[in-house]
């Protein structure tokens, strides 16, 4: 069910042999290669094409009935209130995303991420790399800002499920109603959920006060959403220590899931950027829901808050379908440079 691969993608097959194996530690090959090698690896030439070929056959439908599909939405229909923070704020954690991509090993040492000011200092506690189950990251704090991150990286993975439009939704969690999530997405985060809130566990044993950030980029995004929502499931006094971060998150789950996730009652900052048009698929006529909060970077400059809406039509909603591109995907401030 999860890697469902068609004829078109013999070109991703290459990039897929390509991948480190199970036995390489989450960072990407070479200790120099920045973020944004990462992620223009990840996104070359000839898997953009597919990507957006594929995400505008799957919006012709849906183009035509976007207004009726938010005005029917709940999410769409939430309140307004808003929620703020600095862009300062946004890149720090977008350089703890982009970390994800090249820290290899428990030195906090990679090139441009680990040496800002803002995450200068940080100490790796734990690393996975489920390659396979493409679900790579890390688990890291900072004393000085009393935090502890829990941060995931992007994958190509996320592009072949796109591509074969591998868009099935399981059950999750069964405490609500209704709340479905990308079927491959929950089997990534399960696949080391188990030992990931062990190990933020035994660093809330040592640092009771220290707040619990989670981010990422692109499908570690997704996987940031459910690590956060599932904590404060099963530790609701932690959720007033939770913020959540990510950025060029894909829709993760319906809108069960979307109307949940949001009123677990910790901040989310769900940055998108320009035209990205990861932030767009799967398309809500696949039985998707983006949560709130959106914080948009629009072309030209600026960064709007677009409220509790999970699906505002103000931000990056109102983008044509024909004018979205992978290439704002890798181009988040702080993420690569």
């Amino acid at each position: 069910m999860l890697f469902k691969f068609s004829t078109v993608l013999v070109a991703l097959a290459t990039l897929s042999a390509a991948l480190p194996s199970v036995e390489q530690p989450p960072a990407l090959s070479r200790r120099s290669e920045t973020p944004a090698d990462a992620i223009h690896a990840m996104l070359n030439t000839t898997t953009a094409a597919l990507v957006e070929y594929k995400v505008r056959q799957m919006y012709r439908d849906e183009q035509k009935n976007l207004a009726a599909a938010k005005s029917n939405n709940p999410v769409e229909k939430g309140g307004q209130v808003i929620i703020t923070t600095t862009q300062a704020t946004l890149e720090k954690y977008a350089n703890y995303a982009g970390a994800a991509y090249v820290v290899n090993s428990k030195a906090w040492n990679c090139p441009i991420s680990c040496q800002t000011a803002a995450t200068a200092g940080t100490v790796v506690y734990h690393q996975w790399a489920d390659v396979v189950g493409a679900n790579v990251g890390y688990v890291a704090y900072k004393e000085s800002t009393k935090e502890i991150i829990i941060s995931f990286r992007g994958s190509q993975t996320l592009f072949d499920w796109i591509t074969n439009a591998d868009f099935g939704q399981d059950a999750w969690p069964s405490s609500v109603s209704g709340s479905k999530v990308h079927s491959g997405f929950l089997d990534a985060h399960k696949a080391q959920a188990s030992t990931i809130q062990a190990k933020i566990a035994e660093l809330v044993a040592k640092y009771p006060t220290f707040n619990i950030v989670f981010t990422g980029h692109s499908l570690g995004g997704a996987l940031a959403s459910i690590g956060a929502a599932d904590l404060a499931r099963l530790h609701p006094t932690w959720v007033s220590r939770i913020v959540l971060y990510t950025y060029g998150q894909p829709r993760t789950g319906n809108s069960a899931y979307a109307s949940w996730v949001q009123n677990l009652g910790f901040p989310i900052f769900r940055v998108t950027y320009q035209e990205d048009m990861v932030a767009r698929v799967p398309p809500t006529s696949f039985g998707y829901s983006h949560h709130s909060q959106e914080s948009w970077y629009p072309t030209g400059g600026g960064l709007k808050f677009c409220g509790a809406n999970g699906e505002s039509s103000t931000c990056i909603n109102s983008i044509s379908v024909f004018s979205l591109s992978t290439a704002d995907h890798s181009d988040y401030p702080g993420l690569a440079h």
